[in-house]
């Protein structure tokens, strides 16, 4: 509360609706995401950890399990295309401007706001499989939107493979915690994409 001019004006903060994210919640955004062909959370997974909220306004989504190979592989490409590049983790990533060996060539955004840029992570072994993209879909019947996609497939041992994935969601092409690059297409200016972390 504050007292101004002799009265109190009560000052409230607007959160959106916020909920934790469950296995059932996450197949069922999964599936608005990929409306032609819906792979689930494999049920061989094993050492799931969920962590981020299903807010309307902001949605954000981290989800580490352990797979089979064929598994963890049908659910990872669903999301960017069906690319995962080889020696290549999203998660830590360095981004730039110009090409750099080694360094993927990634394209995010919509419309108008298309980002692209030059992606590495130097080191990384040819067990590591990675990829960023963007998705536009529809996340709640009356809702559109895009969201930022990180995705991360590493081989744990002979049989099981680490699956990472990251999902933000904002309406904005914005990743948190990440220096911003100025992108140019064509002869527009466009807003700024994030680079590594």
């Amino acid at each position: 509360m504050v007292l101004v001019g002799g009265g109190w004006l009560f000052l409230f903060q607007w959160a959106a609706a916020e909920e934790r994210w469950s296995i059932s919640k996450i197949n069922e955004h999964i599936c608005r995401m990929n409306t032609t062909k819906c792979v689930l959370i494999p049920s061989s997974s094993q050492n799931i950890r969920i962590s981020g909220n299903t807010s309307r306004g902001v949605a954000s989504l981290d989800l580490v399990f352990d797979a089979p190979y064929n598994d963890a592989i049908e659910f990872s490409k669903q999301f960017c295309q069906r690319l995962l590049y080889e020696g290549y983790d999203p998660f830590i990533a360095t981004d730039t401007q110009t090409k750099l060996p080694g360094s993927y060539y990634i394209i995010q955004g919509y419309g108008g706001a298309i980002y692209h840029y030059y992606s590495s992570s130097l080191n990384t072994p040819n067990t590591t499989l990675g990829m960023r993209c963007t998705r536009n879909y529809i996340p709640h019947v009356e809702l559109r939107a895009d969201a930022a996609l990180r995705i991360r497939v590493v081989r744990t041992d002979s049989n099981l493979l680490n699956v990472r994935f990251e999902l933000k969601s904002s309406g904005a092409f914005y990743i948190p915690h990440q220096t911003l690059v100025g992108t140019k297409i064509h002869s527009e200016t466009t807003r700024p994409w994030p680079t590594g972390q």
